[in-house]
């Protein structure tokens, strides 16, 4: 240290010392809770209709829908991957003080994307990537992550429209609600 920042790191010193950084800490965990009290209260009988499945209340205070592509036929190297194993779609949910945000990531053949990133854009939905999981599959799958923010049934229209203008036939894997 050189005698201009040593009145610097004197200061700094002096406040470690005297638990200034403790007490930052506590005033943010005070804020963190009281930011997760005000949650608002999520309806979510009413995002499973939306959504058309079940879905289910995972650690953390996120609402889980999986949505396995069982309706794909996928190879690699003559292999046949499992939905549950590569082609396993899922999109989450967690309640905000402004009703909620969802993310996911869809599995989608490559004839798929356009339809499903137009249908998604126009409900408000982003998509925030676009990728291969599996190399040398037949087809080709892509990846599509996707996130929202507002109202959450209307997130949930917004991504089962966007499934539904893509995936062939109706969406089956999962248990429906409606």
């Amino acid at each position: 240290m050189n005698r201009t920042s040593w009145p610097v790191g004197r200061v700094i010193a002096t406040l470690a010392l005297a638990g200034y950084g403790q007490e930052a800490q506590a005033q943010a965990a005070i804020g963190n809770a009281q930011a997760a009290m005000v949650r608002a209260q999520v309806d979510w009988t009413a995002v499973e209709k939306a959504m058309g499945r079940s879905g289910a209340l995972q650690p953390g205070d996120v609402y889980k829908f999986g949505l396995p592509r069982g309706d794909l036929t996928v190879t690699v190297d003559r292999v046949q991957l499992k939905p549950t194993l590569a082609l396993g779609s899922w999109v989450a949910f967690q309640a905000t003080s402004a009703g909620a945000i969802a993310m996911g990531d869809l599995v989608l053949r490559d004839d798929e994307v356009e339809p499903a990133m137009a249908k998604l854009a126009a409900g408000g939905i982003q998509v925030t990537a676009l990728h291969h999981h599996v190399l040398h599959e037949t087809p080709r799958v892509y990846y599509m992550h996707v996130h929202g923010a507002g109202d959450p049934v209307r997130l949930a229209q917004a991504i089962r429209a966007g499934i539904r203008s893509a995936w062939r036939g109706p969406i089956r894997p999962g248990k429906r609600t409606a």
